[in-house]
């Protein structure tokens, strides 16, 4: 096996675990529309967005990854937004 064939057979791991974490994630953007629409707050919370965005940009050890990884946070919280979105129009 080459090491094109490892390194893609880490990241198929990979992304195995992120496909559960990622349904996790989901399923407590249900949770978070459910109160936001008893409470009547808005989907969006900028404040929050970047508060959690620094957060996590923090924990990061490689520091060349730190751009690419705000963007799939922000991407994240984007579809989290639009699911919560989606639920809250049903």
């Amino acid at each position: 096996m080459n090491q094109l064939e490892q390194a893609r057979i880490e990241i198929n791991k990979i992304d195995e675990q992120m496909e559960a974490l990622f349904e996790r994630r989901m399923q407590a953007t249900e949770q978070v529309a459910a109160y936001k629409k008893q409470q009547g707050l808005p989907i969006f919370d900028k404040e929050r967005e970047q508060a959690v965005i620094e957060k996590n940009l923090a924990r990061i050890h490689n520091q060349a990854y730190g751009p690419y990884y705000q963007a799939f946070l922000q991407h994240l919280m984007d579809l989290s937004k639009e699911y919560q979105v989606k639920l809250l129009d049903a």
